[in-house]
Formats: structure tokens, sequence, C-alpha cells
């Protein structure tokens, strides 16, 4: 049996009360993160993107002024840039996943709760 299965189908008494706490409190997160994606970014022309057929890389054009304020904070840190900004984009792609993860489950539970 997976752990899914049992946490689905165990009775209440023995479910972990801080377990449920945490699944509680990611849902009430959930409407917070969803609506960070659906704001306007701060810089809006702040990048471009520039997408070659003949290569399997997309140029990212960033404003310079915004790139020398990460390429800063990239030194301050002691991290190469190409790895600060990697990072970051991973960072936020997880971000952007989860999203992604708490949508769909939302719309799902809707449409359970219609039946």
């Amino acid at each position: 049996m997976s752990y899914r299965w049992v946490t689905k189908y165990i009775p209440e008494n023995f479910k972990d009360n801080l377990q449920s706490e945490r699944a509680s409190s990611a849902a009430r997160r959930a409407p917070r993160i969803l609506d960070e994606f659906s704001k306007p970014p701060k810089r809006g022309g702040a990048l471009r993107i520039k997408n070659y057929t003949n290569t399997d890389f997309v140029s990212l054009i960033l404003e310079r002024g915004f790139f020398e304020e990460f390429e800063r904070a990239s030194q301050e840190l002691g991290m190469p840039t190409e790895l600060s900004t990697i990072k970051a984009l991973e960072d936020y792609h997880e971000k952007m996943r989860r999203a992604i993860a708490l949508k769909n489950k939302k719309k799902h539970v809707g449409a359970n709760s219609i039946l």
C-alpha cells in the first residue's frame, strides 16, 4: 500500500494532526501563490527572448541596468553570474510548477464538489 492510499483511507483518529495542519496551511497559501503569477512584473520591458531555429539555445536579452544589479548581487554572494542566473530560473520554474499543481488541484476539487 502506498503512503497516499493509507493516509486517504485511515480513520481520522489515527491521522497526524500536524500533517493535516501543514496541508491546510498549504491550501491557504494557494490563492496567494496563484495571485503572484497573475501580477504584472515590476520591470515590464526588462527582458526579450530571441528564439533561433538553427540552434538548441534561446537568447535572453536583459535590460543593462537590471543585469548590472543582478551581477552585483551575484558578486556580493561570491557566485558566478551564470550560476546565480540558472539558479534563479530553476527556483522560479519550481514555483511555477507548484502553482500549476495548485491550480489543477483547485480545479479538480471544484469539479468534484459539483457532483
